[in-house]
Order: C-alpha cells, then sequence, then structure tokens
C-alpha cells in the first residue's frame, strides 16, 4: 500500500497539495457549513420536542378545563334543579295559603248565610205563630158558613 502512495506521489506531486486542499475545503465545510446546518437542526428539534411537551401539558390544561366546565354544568343543573324546586314549594305554599284564606272566607259567609236564615225563619215562625189562629178562625168560618164568636 506504501508502495501505492509513494508512486502516486512520484506521478502526481500536485496531488499531495490537492488532497491537502480537499481537507481542508472538508474541514471548512465541515466548519462553517455542517455545522451550523447540524445545530440547526438540533435547535429545530429541540424546539420540536418543547412544542410536543408544551402541546401535552396543554392537552393536560384542556382536559382539566373540560372536567371543570362539565363539573359546572353539572352544579349548574343541580343549582337549577334546586331553584326549581324551591319554586314550585313556595307555589304549592302559596297555593295552600291562599286555599286556606278562601275556604275560611267561604266558611264565614256560611256562617253569615246560615245565621240570617235561621232568624229570616224565626221571624217567619213568629209572623205565622200570630196569624195562624186568625186563618183557622177564617177558615172555619168559612166552613161552618157562619161567623164564630
Amino acid at each position: 500500500m506504501e508502495d501505492i502512495i509513494l508512486a502516486v506521489k512520484e506521478q502526481y506531486p500536485q496531488g499531495i497539495i490537492v488532497a491537502v486542499a480537499i481537507l481542508i475545503m472538508i474541514w471548512l465545510l465541515k466548519k462553517n457549513l455542517f455545522e451550523p446546518l447540524l445545530a440547526i437542526g438540533s435547535k429545530r428539534a429541540s424546539d420540536k420536542e418543547s412544542l410536543l411537551h408544551e402541546a401535552g401539558s396543554s392537552s393536560g390544561e384542556l382536559e382539566r378545563l373540560e372536567d371543570e366546565r362539565k363539573q359546572g354544568l353539572l352544579n349548574v343543573r343541580s343549582d337549577v334543579v334546586r331553584m326549581k324546586d324551591a319554586a314550585r314549594s313556595q307555589a304549592q305554599e302559596e297555593s295552600r295559603v291562599k286555599l286556606e284564606a278562601t275556604t275560611t272566607r267561604l266558611n264565614n259567609i256560611k256562617e253569615e248565610k246560615a245565621t240570617e236564615l235561621e232568624q229570616e225563619m224565626a221571624t217567619a215562625r213568629e209572623s205565622m205563630a200570630s196569624e195562624i189562629p186568625l186563618m183557622a178562625r177564617q177558615i172555619a168560618e168559612q166552613v161552618l158558613g157562619r161567623p164564630l164568636a
């Protein structure tokens, strides 16, 4: 192998210069082109990883917010049911109070009318009691056809 290298050097003395120049160019390209490109690629990869990590944490945050929203909806629904039940109970209580007031008022009116009716009946009885003897006398006179003494 050394023989080949020596033969190449003898035949191509400038080959070494060219080879050194190529190596220097490769080194310069690596230093000035490939390393910045690799750094950019590495930065992009780390940015991608951080974005994926943020997306994962954002996804967790989104799930937490969704759970909070669902819990809030459940709380609102239970509050609505509770308010509806309270309103229904209040309406039933108001209806019961109004019904009792109306029943009391009707009982009072009934008692007043019963008292009035009893008074009218008593007046009618008194009136009839005083008129019965007179009517009996008139009927007897008509039946007998003569006046009673």
